[in-house]
């Protein structure tokens, strides 16, 4: 029975019950969920730049320079940034080259990242998502600190991309979408609506999409099971888990066992 069906899927919460009342839902299940990517508004060419940076944590400045120098919005990201961050300096930056050696190839990294994998965050509820991944940069650093966790560009890269998948759920324009959209405001498990509605939650999407654009293993294993970090031994998930309850996604209730879990797994001691 469909209740029974939902109440597997979100165990005592009210989301079974708002989710059993939308009719057709079977027919919405076990998408190919490659397709997802073509949803989402950033040019294959654009991916292959963001593979090549997630693929390199110490990319050469060679790299950097030619990613950059095809682009001019890209250029000017990064020019900005050297003449801000160093106000002081007797002449401004004018050079991509310059301003990557100012302000380091880490941080050029990021900014670059970041740069290319903001329009994918649009508009609406995508909107919200960007800053939620802001703000999961930022926890990142966090969790590094207190766990000593030393991937610190990897993590850097899973938090800001850990939810494409919601991202490409949002973007789409059929029917399944638009449940999507009307629902994740009303439930207290975004998870749940996505197994009910896709048969599979956006960890999993955004790993299928992340593979197609041939990033690293490690980190589409993260971003798959941010949710379920005990599916996988790699730190790096768990690492990603605890950046995500730090963040505040509210996309699921949070489990003390699956925190506890992580934080002992990675060594930090509190979380308060």
């Amino acid at each position: 029975d469909l209740i029974a069906e939902l109440e597997s899927i979100c165990p005592g919460s009210e989301s079974a019950t708002i989710l059993a009342k939308i009719p057709g839902h079977a027919t919405l299940q076990r998408r190919n969920i490659s397709a997802f990517a073509k949803h989402l508004p950033i040019s294959q060419s654009s991916a292959v730049d963001l593979w090549r940076l997630a693929a390199d944590d110490d990319p050469p400045l060679r790299v950097l320079e030619d990613l950059t120098s095809r682009d001019a919005v890209l250029a000017g990201l990064l020019v900005r940034a050297a003449n801000v961050a160093e106000i002081a300096l007797v002449s401004p930056i004018m050079t991509v080259k310059k301003a990557i050696l100012q302000i380091g190839v880490s941080k050029a990294r990021k900014i670059l990242v970041a740069a290319l994998l903001r329009p994918v965050f649009g508009s609406g509820e995508q909107r919200s998502l960007w800053n939620h991944s802001l703000d999961a940069i930022q926890e990142s650093e966090t969790v590094c600190d207190l766990s000593g966790f030393a991937r610190r560009e990897e993590l850097f890269l899973a938090s800001l991309m850990h939810d494409i998948g919601r991202a490409a759920l949002l973007a789409g324009s059929d029917r399944g979408a638009q449940l999507y959209s009307e629902l994740i405001g009303e439930v207290d498990e975004v998870t749940a609506v996505e197994h009910f509605l896709f048969g599979q939650d956006h960890g999993c999407i955004g790993e299928a999409i992340l593979e197609e654009w041939r990033f690293p293993e490690a980190l589409r294993n993260a971003v798959r099971n941010h949710h379920r970090p005990e599916i996988s031994n790699d730190p790096m998930t768990q690492a990603l888990y605890l950046v995500e309850f730090l963040a505040g996604s509210g996309e699921d209730i949070p489990s003390r066992v699956r925190l506890e879990a992580c934080a002992r797994a990675l060594g930090v001691a509190s979380l308060d």
